[in-house]
This record gives structure tokens, C-alpha cells and sequence, in this order.
């Protein structure tokens, strides 16, 4: 049990670590446009950004993947740029169909690059070759985001009933100021 709660605990730290805030800044932007009532929608958003997150950690951990740092490190603000222009553009170009296939798809694949950006470090905090250990580690990842997710649904909550922001703003600000806090990624 206390190996669960090591690597639940580094999961959950890698993702709330404020020093490497992609994953903060990614997670915010991707449930801005969403509402607790939606939690089906924004749940497998969620599990889909960790399952591929998890994916490239087993991929780089067991088979030994190798992936070019300077090209995920340059991939992993692009990713959260776009999903920040995708909420943009459903504000400008609004649309009635259901964009699941696209934001799924866009959740698993932005999840499998910040898993590559994590990869080579998994294998030094577990040299063991333990499946369960990723598992843990998968685990304590998708609770940190679904904290992050909670957070992101209150303060939309706060800002569109208490303080009366239309949801169009909220989003477009929110996805704004998300590209502004992802511009420094490029240069470190």
C-alpha cells in the first residue's frame, strides 16, 4: 500500500507542480468552456489526456522510446496554444454539431506529447520495470486533473453567475490569458 501512495503522490505532484505548469495550463484551458453539468463531456476529455499521457510514459519506460527533447519541449505549448485558439474559434465560428471526435482525438494526442516531455524522467523515479507503479503513478495524475478541472469550473461558475461575465467572454479571456502564460514556454 505504501508504493501505491508513493507513486499516486508523484503523479499527482507532477501535475501540480508549478514549475513545469503545462499541464495546469492545458487542463484550464481545456475545461473553461465547460460546466459541471457537462461532467461526462469534460470527464473522458480528462481520461483521454491521461490515458495518453500514460501511453508514452509505458512507451519510453518499458519498450524505450525515444523521442527528440527539443521537438516535444517545442510541441507541448503548441498543444495548449491550439486548444486555446480551438476555444477561441468555437466563440467566433460557433457550431451545432458535437466536436467529441475532434476534442477526444486533440485530448489523446496533446496527452501522448506531454507524456513524451515526461518519459525519460518515469524511468529514474521507477527502475523496477513495475507496470503497477505507472498505474499508481496514472492514477494520482487523472485525480490532480480532475482537481484542476474543479478549480477551473468554480471560478467559471464565480465569474459567469456571481459576477456576471458572459460564458463568451469568460472563454475568450480565459484562453487569452492562457496563450500569454504559454509564450514564455517557447523561450525556456
Amino acid at each position: 500500500m505504501n508504493e501505491f501512495w508513493l507513486y499516486f503522490t508523484l503523479g499527482h505532484q507532477h501535475v501540480l507542480d508549478l514549475g513545469a505548469y503545462d499541464h495546469l495550463l492545458f487542463l484550464a484551458v481545456l475545461s473553461v468552456s465547460y460546466q459541471f453539468s457537462q461532467w461526462r463531456r469534460w470527464g473522458l476529455l480528462v481520461s483521454l489526456f491521461t490515458l495518453g499521457h500514460t501511453l508514452s510514459l509505458a512507451a519510453t519506460h518499458f519498450f524505450g522510446l525515444q523521442s527528440n527533447e527539443q521537438i516535444v519541449e517545442f510541441l507541448i505549448p503548441c498543444t495548449i496554444i491550439a486548444t486555446a485558439l480551438y476555444n477561441m474559434l468555437q466563440i467566433w465560428v460557433p457550431s451545432n454539431s458535437d466536436h467529441v471526435l475532434v476534442l477526444g482525438g486533440s485530448a489523446l494526442t496533446f496527452g501522448l506529447i506531454h507524456g513524451l516531455g515526461f518519459g525519460r524522467y518515469f524511468g529514474v523515479i521507477e527502475d523496477q520495470g513495475s507496470v503497477m507503479a505507472l498505474i499508481d503513478f496514472a492514477l494520482g495524475i487523472e485525480w490532480a486533473q480532475l482537481i484542476i478541472v474543479f478549480v477551473v469550473l468554480v471560478l467559471s461558475f464565480v465569474a459567469q453567475r456571481l459576477f456576471g461575465i458572459k460564458k463568451r467572454d469568460w472563454i475568450l479571456v480565459a484562453s487569452i490569458a492562457t496563450i500569454a502564460a504559454t509564450i514564455p514556454m517557447f523561450l525556456g
